[in-house]
């Protein structure tokens, strides 16, 4: 079984309302996420455990991924091209 996954909160440059939305309670949960089943839980953990049912709450799914691998131009003999 898996223990609760580690959640981070953000904190962005608020738009101009931003005080009377915090004062509503309404906060921004950040919550990553992949193709893992560890992704799958991290989500589900946070809407059971972090997110309010009475709503107010935004959540925001990060999906990072790796840049492609950048090779040097090679000729067609495999020699790197000057």
């Amino acid at each position: 079984m898996l223990g609760p996954p580690v959640l981070h909160m953000a904190s962005a440059a608020a738009p101009a309302d931003a005080d009377a939305a915090a004062g509503a309670g309404r906060r921004r949960i950040v919550v990553a996420v992949d193709e893992g089943e560890e992704s799958a839980h991290a989500l589900a953990w946070c809407l059971a455990n972090v997110v309010s049912p009475a709503g107010g709450d935004t959540l925001v799914l990060v999906h990072a991924r790796r840049p492609p691998p950048v090779y040097a131009a090679m000729d067609s003999a495999g020699m790197a091209a000057a």
